[in-house]
């Protein structure tokens, strides 16, 4: 069974405290809770040693003297009645803390409650009961993350949410949409599935056309109060109006008149289309705050307009501005706190407008600056502008949302640690990206496979003996650890056979050069040639001293891959026109069995993550080892 206690009220101690100790039900805060009714209470304590006292003490109004001489020692239950009422009590609680001495009363009651007396005192001093209970019924937070779905989450959102997740005791994910012509449910569909990547706690989920009706009636007692008006100014004549602050004249239009306008327009919102030639179609409503207030955000709002086309949801055309649903319904949904960015900062005082005006709860707004890197854009329209003309996609590993850097190779938990990093800083700033991918490389050097490859043309080495004359190198194949740190990683199989390395770390050789020729130790270059350099195993060698350290495939089940390695998505402000580049390299046979998702590093080349969609592999940025010349794409 469950009961309801008003956290507010002093009195709600005595009884939390009772069922908690004394039975297994549970206590739900309510704020709107006025008195537990004594009949409830004692059916709830059915059975427990303190039902008996409860009549008793409901009511009962204590005297210093009298409450501490019926502490009795052999009665538990009557010291735990009474032991709560200290907390209602607020003469008796300060006498116990200060542990004040009575009157001199008959020695045989002194006797027979000061060995509960002073257990008591210690219960008070310690303060253990009490602030279990403080804790418990301290307020819980209540944030709101409120996505619009109209397109993926990008990085912005992602500093959003976390730092909402972080904060909340109660999370909700609110969709935004009042916008019926962004929208859709397959975007919905989407950041659902990116915010189930940033693991987030359990939360509640809601849109704000659930509370469209709500929103209605909002705007209706505005106008009713004189505090809305409907406007069919011009909208080029209005926001002139509004830049010069010069009053609309419609502005003093009777409550009586804005009313019946309104609800013609809601009305129309009922029709599939816009109806030509109907003079309501062009007024929207506005909210009465001001004509030429400094700040441009409060003179005067419009708050509901009609659309083109019907919400999917509301059934209805006349849609409701973000500014205005957005602090009606985080009052309605209990939220307690509104973060969001530095930025609206100028808006706060018209969100406070609307709650006072239509006398509702108001959350506390705490502001924080946008997540901003060098070179990258996180304007969710100007983001939409360049996939469309340059036909991108969302997750294009140019485009920083969450999928799109994730298929870069950023691992999500060292993207929430750079976030938690960022805190509730106000100062506006631009980040490099330098940071993150350092982080990122930390990381992925502790949990990732190494394997071989060569970039573009490849020029084959041969081993020899001291005569120049053919000679066996090693065994047939070798066993290399994936990780040389990490030997739990495993191992694989590297052929010997038919051996080449890249013409580009060819041409860094010269006759008689001592080199490292990687897992296999120092070799000497006997005879360099165009298509072939000789060799000569050199066991002896200390890899120390070389200067070169040379990769090599066997052509032997080897396979070329693609290399994709990004740049820039904008370069002074304009779409960065070689933002990629391909890379073709000749892998180990190994590399066949990377999984699409895994990241690897290719030695002396860098970190890569195969790709889910195309299988072909992008560079991790900044773990590039040496930059490649490659084909423009």
């Amino acid at each position: 069974m469950q009961i309801r206690l008003n956290p507010a009220d002093k009195r709600c101690f005595v009884f939390y405290y009772l069922i908690k100790k004394y039975t297994q039900h549970d206590v739900i805060l309510d704020k709107n809770k006025k008195d537990v009714d004594i009949d409830v209470l004692e059916s709830l304590l059915e059975g427990t040693p303190v039902k008996q006292f409860l009549r008793k003490v409901y009511s009962f109004e204590l005297e210093l003297n009298e409450a501490l001489l019926q502490f009795k020692k052999e009665t538990d239950a009557l010291k735990d009645v009474y032991f709560a009422l200290l907390y209602e009590n607020g003469a008796l609680l300060k006498a116990m803390k200060n542990e004040k001495k009575l009157e001199e009363p008959a020695t045989d009651k002194n006797e027979r409650f000061s060995g509960v007396l002073s257990v008591l005192l210690e219960d008070v001093r310690n303060n253990t009961i009490v602030e279990q209970y403080k804790k418990e019924m301290k307020p819980k937070e209540t944030c709101r993350f409120p996505p619009e779905p109209s397109g993926y989450l990008h990085l912005g959102h992602v500093k959003a949410a976390l730092l909402n997740n972080s904060m909340a005791d109660e999370l909700i994910v609110r969709f935004d949409d009042t916008n019926q012509e962004k929208g859709s449910e397959l975007y919905e569909k989407i950041i659902l599935e990116d915010l189930e990547l940033l693991e987030l706690k359990e939360h509640r989920l809601s849109r704000t056309s659930d509370y469209y009706r709500t929103i209605v009636t909002c705007a209706q007692y505005l106008i009713s109060e004189g505090l809305a008006y409907c406007d069919n100014t011009d909208q080029e004549q209005m926001n002139k109006e509004r830049m010069e602050g010069i009053q609309s004249v419609k502005r003093d239009t009777k409550p009586v008149d804005n009313m019946r306008i309104f609800h013609r327009m809601i009305e129309l919102g009922e029709e599939e289309k816009r109806g030509h030639g109907s003079e309501y179609e062009q007024y929207c409503v506005r909210a009465k705050i001001s004509v030429d207030d400094k700040n441009k955000a409060l003179r005067d709002p419009v708050i509901f307009r009609l659309k083109e086309k019907k919400h999917g949801r509301t059934n209805s055309r006349l849609s409701p501005t973000y500014d205005f649903a957005c602090p009606i319904v985080d009052s309605v949904e209990g939220v307690t706190t509104v973060l969001r960015t530095n930025e609206f900062r100028d808006r706060n005082a018209q969100y406070f407008w609307f709650l006072n005006s239509l006398k509702m709860r108001v959350p506390v707004i705490k502001d924080f600056s946008r997540l901003n890197f060098e070179n990258t854009i996180l304007s969710k329209r100007k983001l939409r502008t360049i996939i469309e003309e340059h036909d991108l996609t969302w997750d294009d590993p140019r485009i920083p949302t969450i999928r799109g850097i994730m298929r870069l190779g950023l691992n999500i938990n060292v993207l929430k640690e750079y976030i938690v990093m960022q805190g509730m800083r106000q100062k506006n700033t631009i980040n490099s990206w330098d940071k993150i991918w350092a982080m990122n490389k930390k990381y992925l050097e502790k949990t990732c496979k190494r394997y071989s490859g060569v970039y573009g043309e490849c020029v084959k080495i041969c081993f020899v003996d001291c005569k120049d004359a053919p000679a066996e190198p090693l065994e047939a194949a070798l066993m290399i650890p994936y990780n040389k740190k990490d030997l739990l990683m495993g191992q694989r199989t590297v052929f010997t056979s038919n051996m080449v390395i890249s013409r580009e770390d060819a041409e860094l050789l010269a006759d008689n050069e001592e080199f490292t020729l990687m897992h296999i130790g120092n070799v000497v270059v006997r005879n360099k040639q165009p298509d072939k350099i000789l060799i000569m195993n050199k066991p002896d060698g200390d890899v120390k001293t070389t200067t070169n350290k040379i990769t090599w495939v066997s052509l032997e089940g080897a396979h070329t891959v693609n290399l994709a390695v990004y740049g820039d998505l904008v370069v002074n402000g304009k779409f960065n026109t070689e933002s990629k580049t391909i890379i073709r390299i000749h892998a180990e046979k190994a590399v066949e069995d990377v999984k699409c998702g895994e990241v690897i590093q290719f030695e002396r080349i860098g970190f890569a993550r195969r790709d889910y969609k195309s299988g072909d592999f992008i560079m991790v940025p900044y773990t590039e080892q040496k930059r490649k010349a490659g084909t423009k794409k």
